[in-house]
């Protein structure tokens, strides 16, 4: 009885027992702990745009070009090169892409027309069409791989192929997140995402066109939205959301093509102006540059606007705003193909096109 006794007194509460061997997941931490805690001193994967934890997601319509962005920031994690050839790669490592969308011979194949050079950094799930979310061996296969390859960034084409339940109720869109981060909450996760339909006379801010619940943009830390352009080659990038940072301002950048046509990759024209300030930028430039030059065809004009970063269609709405203002007029010179000369109003131009 007196050995019961004691051992009775060493014995702990129900609530000290549960507590004691809890799953490691519903620890708590002191403050005191916290700040012994050693993080890395790096906050970005790739400066500004994909942190070394948490979820990043891109948002557009379909064919806007997010895969090709995907594979980019795989390329620049591989490499060290630059995100699009403007932003910084921080730290390189490994990437796991899972995508449900393209089969491996597309995924080939673009990264071919990328030029990613063959290497052990870029790894991909060799059947992602078993990808699902309820499924936990599979899952934790995948957390197993992500650690023991000492994966960096998890690419995830796309959120709705993994959702369960409906991407308009904040509950069901809620589990989702929460199973990807338990998958591995130590990497980023680099999310691509449909936007949502517009609507008729509304405006958007680039955090509202993620389509679905408004849960999804609340649980994300950064949120990029990517937006087609008059000229074909041409998208915006505007950041619709930054948990911790000062959101990136909004830049734009052109798709560069190689043989028949192949996507070869990005070159970043530079952070976005409102059209009007664009417009009144470029004039001065043309307006000065016919000063200097005289009249001149229209693609000799574009082609020097270029060079200053400014895109063809700019430099169209440009000579246009000129014209209408009457500072700048135009001729066709048939003995030249036709082509479309410009010249300063003002200029004593006898030239009659032919």
């Amino acid at each position: 009885k007196a050995e019961f006794v004691d051992i009775l007194k060493g014995a702990l509460t129900r609530e000290a027992w549960e507590m004691k061997y809890q799953p490691e997941e519903y620890s708590t931490i002191s403050e005191a702990e916290l700040y012994k805690q050693e993080y890395p001193a790096e906050l970005w994967l790739i400066d500004k745009i994909v942190p070394q934890s948490g979820l990043v997601m891109f948002v557009g319509e379909a064919g806007v070009g997010k895969s090709f962005l995907a594979l980019e920031a795989a390329r620049s994690l591989s490499t060290g090169q630059a995100f699009v050839g403007n932003f910084e790669v921080k730290t390189q490592g490994k990437t796991l892409i899972i995508d449900k969308e393209n089969g491996l011979k597309r995924l080939q194949a673009r990264m071919i027309g990328l030029e990613i050079p063959p290497s052990d950094n870029i790894h991909l799930l060799k059947y992602p069409e078993h990808f699902t979310l309820d499924k936990e061996a599979f899952m934790q296969s995948i957390a197993n791989f992500i650690k023991a390859q000492d994966i960096k960034l998890v690419i995830l084409d796309s959120f709705i192929d993994v959702l369960i339940g409906s991407e308009n109720d904040a509950g069901d869109t809620q589990q989702v997140i929460s199973a990807i981060k338990s998958i591995s909450p130590d990497v980023c996760w680099f999310i691509l995402h449909h936007d949502t339909k517009p609507m008729p006379k509304t405006t958007r801010s680039a955090g509202q066109k993620t389509r679905g619940s408004s849960n999804i943009i609340g649980q994300v830390d950064n949120q990029f939205y990517i937006e087609k352009t008059k000229a074909p080659t041409v998208i915006n990038i505007e950041q619709g959301k930054s948990r911790d940072m000062e959101p990136v301002k909004k830049f734009q950048i052109e798709f560069i093509s190689g043989d028949e046509g192949a996507m070869k990759g990005f070159r970043y024209i530079g952070e976005l102006k409102e059209d009007v300030k664009l417009i009144e930028e470029v004039t001065e430039h043309v307006f000065e540059f016919l000063q200097a030059n005289g009249t001149t065809d229209r693609q000799s004009i574009v082609s020097y606007i270029e060079q200053k970063g400014y895109t063809e269609r700019t430099t169209k709405d440009a000579l246009a705003s000129l014209k209408n203002k009457g500072m700048i007029d135009s001729v066709k010179k048939h003995g030249l193909g036709n082509k479309l000369f410009y010249f300063l109003a003002s200029e004593d131009n006898n030239d009659n096109g032919t």
